[in-house]
């Protein structure tokens, strides 16, 4: 399968969540031992940026910003959004 925008934007959403879910693994553990945080609008932003779905199963896993109410509405929000102009794309390259 040659190389083209769709696999592009796949292992783009693929690292970022990679991404987003080491950012809130560290983000919990220094939590823990009163170090210094990862401000919640870069983790918003790195969800925004296409790792919604990977920080949402890892917040809900190690139960971390589940009670705030920007991670708890916010990420199953940006991700429906991303998956709807995935979803677009991917209609409309194809």
């Amino acid at each position: 399968m040659p190389f083209n925008i769709i696999t592009g934007l796949i292992i783009f959403f693929i690292l970022t969540n990679i991404t987003g879910i080491i950012m809130m693994v560290s983000d919990k553990r220094r939590a823990g031992k009163g170090a210094w945080r990862i401000s919640e609008n870069t983790l918003l932003f790195t969800a925004f940026s296409g790792g919604a779905l990977g920080m949402l199963i890892i917040s809900k896993m190690i139960r971390h910003k589940t009670r705030k109410l920007k991670f708890k509405i916010g990420l199953p929000a940006i991700f429906v959004l991303q998956l709807i102009i995935f979803t677009a794309l991917y209609i409309l390259l194809d």
